[in-house]
Parts: C-alpha cells; sequence; structure tokens
C-alpha cells in the first residue's frame, strides 16, 4: 500500500511540474488570426502595434494587432518642401539630377496628389528603431506611432547622430575620445546635455541605437596592434552612463554591433557583433609551378558573433557558436529569456541568467510557418534562411514582413 501512494504521490508532483516545464521549452509561434487585418508589407512597431504597407491600395496605416483598429499615417503641408527634396537627394543617389523646384512644380500639376502615395512607393520604408513614441526609418523619416504622422527628416540638431528613446530624440557626437550627447523634442528644442569622456587608451566609440538608449562599442590602441582592449558603455535615455564595460584584450580589428539587447533580470547584455581579426601574412611557394601564394593568418582569439555579456564583471559567454548566423529576436517581459533565431531555420529559447539555449522550434517547425502563401502575391517557400528576421517585443506578437505570429 505504502508502496502504491509513493507512486501516486510521485505522479502528482510530476503532473504539479509540467506547466512549468513546457513554460521553460516555449515560447513557440503560430500563425495569429487577425479578421480583417490589411494584406501588405509589415514591420513592428511595439506595444501590439504594427506598420502597414500596401502601395495598390494604397495603405499606410498603423494597426493594433489586438482590436484590429487602423490609424492612417498622414502629413504635414509644412513639411511638402522637405519631402520634395529627399525625393531629389534619392533621385542623385541614383545618378537622375531633379531639382526640389522641378519636383514642386510636378507636385502641383498633379494636383497635390496624396504625398504618402506620391513619395512611399518610390523611396521606401525601412524600420530601423522603434521605440514607445517614435520609430525612425533608414530613409531618415520619422513616424508618431501614436498619431501616424510621418515627417521626413528627424528633429534637427547639433549632432552626427539621432535617435529615439521615449517621448524624446537622443543626438550625440564623438570627438576626441569625448561622446557628447544632447536630448531634445520632437520640435528640435534642447532639454539637457551630458558629456561622457573616455577612459585613457581608448581610442574608438561605434555607436549602434536601441529602443532604450545607445550602446558605445569602445577600442583601445592603434589598428596595426597585436590585441586590442574592447569595452563597451550604454547610455540610456535619460542620458545617464552606465559604468564602462570592460571586456580584456582581444584580436579585433573593430567590432560592429547590429543587435543589442539589455536584461536588468539578469544584469547581462546579449550583443550579436561582426568582429575582424588582425593577423599576419604567410608567404607559400609551390614546388612543382613556383607560383607565390600570399594569405593572412588571423591572431587570436577575437569577439565576433553572438556573446553573453555579464555588465558587473566584463565575463564573456559565447552563444551558439555551432549555429549559423544565429540572431537575438528580442527579450521577454521579464527579461529572464531572450528568443534567438538560427539562420539555417530554427527557433531557441536563451536563458539570459545561464546562457542555457534550448530549441523550440525545429527547421520543419519553422518552415511550416511560411508555406503556402502569407499574403497575396507573396510566396517564400522553406526555412527562413537569410531573408529575414521577426523582431519581438517580449509580448503577444512577432511581426513578420508578411504576417503576423501569435507568441505562445
Amino acid at each position: 500500500m505504502k508502496r502504491i501512494f509513493s507512486l501516486f504521490l510521485a505522479l502528482l508532483l510530476l503532473l504539479s511540474a509540467l506547466p512549468s516545464l513546457a513554460e521553460q521549452s516555449g515560447p513557440v509561434l503560430i500563425p495569429a488570426e487577425l479578421p480583417g487585418l490589411p494584406e501588405g508589407y509589415y514591420a513592428p512597431l511595439g506595444n501590439g502595434r504594427a506598420l502597414v504597407i500596401d502601395h495598390k491600395s494604397p495603405c499606410y496605416a498603423i494597426c493594433d494587432l489586438e482590436s484590429g483598429e487602423l490609424t492612417p499615417l498622414h502629413t504635414l503641408e509644412e513639411d511638402t518642401e522637405a519631402w520634395m527634396a529627399a525625393i531629389s537627394t534619392a533621385y542623385a543617389a541614383e545618378g537622375e539630377s531633379i531639382s526640389v523646384e522641378e519636383l514642386m512644380l510636378w507636385y502641383h500639376l498633379q494636383g497635390e496628389a496624396d504625398m504618402l502615395s506620391t513619395v512611399l512607393p518610390f523611396m521606401g520604408m525601412t524600420l530601423r528603431v522603434a521605440g514607445t513614441h517614435y520609430a525612425t526609418f533608414r530613409e531618415g523619416f520619422v513616424l508618431n506611432v501614436e498619431t501616424g504622422l510621418l515627417r521626413p527628416t528627424a528633429p534637427s540638431v547639433d549632432a552626427q547622430y539621432t535617435t529615439c528613446v521615449g517621448e524624446h530624440f537622443i543626438g550625440y557626437s564623438i570627438h576626441d575620445g569625448v561622446i557628447s550627447l544632447g536630448q531634445y523634442t520632437a520640435d528640435g528644442a534642447l532639454l539637457q546635455t551630458a558629456t561622457v569622456t573616455l577612459d585613457a587608451g581608448y581610442a574608438l566609440a561605434s555607436p549602434h541605437a536601441t529602443p532604450d538608449g545607445v550602446l558605445f562599442t569602445l577600442l583601445s590602441g592603434e589598428i596595426d596592434e597585436m590585441y586590442r582592449k574592447v569595452a563597451f558603455l550604454f547610455v540610456d535615455g535619460g542620458l545617464v552612463a552606465s559604468p564602462m564595460v570592460e571586456l580584456g584584450q582581444w584580436s579585433n580589428n573593430n567590432l560592429s554591433v547590429n543587435y543589442a539587447l539589455y536584461s536588468a533580470a539578469s544584469g547581462k547584455l546579449l550583443i550579436q557583433a561582426d568582429g575582424t581579426a588582425l593577423g599576419k601574412n604567410v608567404m607559400t611557394r609551390d614546388a612543382e609551378t613556383g607560383r607565390v601564394t600570399v594569405s593572412r593568418e588571423p591572431y587570436g582569439p577575437w569577439l565576433d558573433g553572438l556573446m553573453l555579456v555579464d555588465v558587473a564583471t566584463g565575463e564573456v559567454q559565447r552563444i551558439g557558436e555551432e549555429m549559423f548566423m544565429p540572431v537575438p529576436l528580442g527579450l521577454s517581459a521579464d527579461g529572464s529569456y531572450a528568443l534567438i533565431y538560427d539562420h539555417n531555420g530554427s527557433l531557441h529559447r536563451l536563458d539570459m541568467a545561464t546562457g542555457a539555449l534550448t530549441q523550440t522550434m525545429s527547421v520543419d517547425d519553422v518552415a511550416a510557418l511560411f508555406n503556402p502563401v502569407l499574403s497575396e502575391g507573396y510566396r517564400f517557400v522553406g526555412s527562413l534562411g537569410n531573408f529575414v528576421t521577426f523582431p519581438w517585443d517580449g509580448g503577444d506578437y512577432a511581426v513578420y514582413n508578411y504576417g503576423i505570429f501569435r507568441v505562445q
């Protein structure tokens, strides 16, 4: 009888653990059933919102994914000349010279047609950073994600670079080992300034904008030195700089950050970066042909790929070295884990405290999401490959270029 009772108790304990085990192994993606969602191209704006673009309809709008409510994009008449200047610059990049005056005349002769239908089919709209109030685009556009107002340029600020964080814009410049920062309103009014002086020996500061601030990658010494010190510095939307995180000496020529996520829960930065190793020239001669070949053998080790960095200690943990181009898609709402996409086609969960990777969707699972046609006129067969990723803000939805997924 005791044995039966013990087995029964063990079974109860196992069953009670199943929900937590399922939670740890997730999440997975399923196609979101959103009746009435316009077809077209989507971009993630966070907080359950997506930008919807369809040049055929035309439709340019912000969609609330839960309610299906659309907020149409609109422009200001006072920005007309600035829009024409942007088009003129785009034509010049293609080798054609069309002045702002000629474009303004053409626009008036067209009866001052809708500006969005005039500009966007030609120039495109590639999302750069989406924040709580604004989104910026590679083309220089700025979108108010609450009202739908699209403007041709970011606020005019005295800085090399501009990004949006929260309700404000951050401008930053780098000169002679000093980072100069400014916080601006959407109208370009300066609210506050700050400066950060880099530690002695650090000569390079490469910035990477995130929705929460700016991450600076610092390298020391001359470019032809065998080893260089590497460090990170994060500045938030209030211009508050974190302590510099020193990562030690590596054989990096540079370190270009592509993705950066910070988990307050674990105190760690998840970074995906491209690093170029220094090396030495090695000359070999073919004994038969006499042909001389010069190759470059890299020094090592160097920082590259996906890494988890402890902000307090600077310890670097390499992540997913067996993967092909792993990309962090986003952090959970509590910062305890991240979703990682392997460009071979599988999806993984990364524990931000331990660095443990768990596959949540196989290559076949992910491929099934993209077959058959998701949206009229667009077909993608097989896994994602190098085609696209689907950024995730830790909420209920992940937004893919031509579809919306629910995260379970």
